[in-house]
């Protein structure tokens, strides 16, 4: 992996040269949420701790997976892609998008669950219980659980989950073999206020 040793350095950093975007395809059989790797991100917003955090996992001092708390806008998701910027081969997947996929054409959901099999580096991003009912709740931990499941059995597969929620929200809402495939690595808790909020204020 690249800069696996250098990831506390604050600034943008060139991951390693691979094609310019690392793809999915939506709902409608086209490919958006496009994340753009390969070029320099700043890591000067991501939190020292995480930073070295994330480092010492790169180097193999750390466990995975790595699961990031936090409320909206504290900066998971852009420490997830500075992950995502110093390892071959990841995806980045919405949870919003994978319960969706449930309910897509048979083709879609196996292509999808191809990826997330297979990806050196999946990054699953805002994992959430949702307030539907009790049958969206099951939906949700089952296909959480399938998530952690198959990257578990996957050989060197690293895996990173974004969450606004605290864990014992997690553990309540989703069981304890979730929270045990969850919580078996290193996680990191961010506090404070909406950052996007801030920057729009100035």
């Amino acid at each position: 992996m690249a800069d696996r040793m250098d990831f506390t350095r604050t600034e943008a950093v060139a991951g390693p040269k691979r094609p310019g975007y690392r793809t999915f395809p939506n709902l409608n059989g086209d490919y958006s949420g496009r994340i753009e790797l390969g070029k320099p991100r700043s890591r000067d917003e991501i939190a020292p701790p995480l930073r070295t955090l994330i480092g010492e996992i790169l180097a193999g001092w750390k466990r995975l997976p790595l699961v990031i708390l936090g409320p909206t806008g504290t900066g998971k998701t852009c420490a997830a892609l500075a992950f995502a910027d110093a390892v071959q081969n990841p995806f980045f997947l919405s949870f919003a998008d994978l319960i969706r996929l449930n309910f897509a054409p048979w083709d879609q959901q196996a292509g999808m669950w191809r990826e997330v099999e297979r990806s050196e580096l999946l990054i699953l991003d805002d994992v959430t219980v949702g307030l539907d009912s009790e049958n969206s709740l099951k939906l949700r931990g089952e296909t959480l659980w399938r998530v952690l499941d198959v990257r578990e059995r996957r050989a060197n597969s690293q895996t990173v989950v974004t969450t606004n929620c605290r864990r014992e929200k997690l553990a309540d809402s989703f069981g304890p073999a979730c929270d045990s495939r969850l919580f078996c690595g290193s996680h990191f808790e961010l506090f404070g206020s909406d950052r996007r909020f801030e920057q729009q204020a100035r």
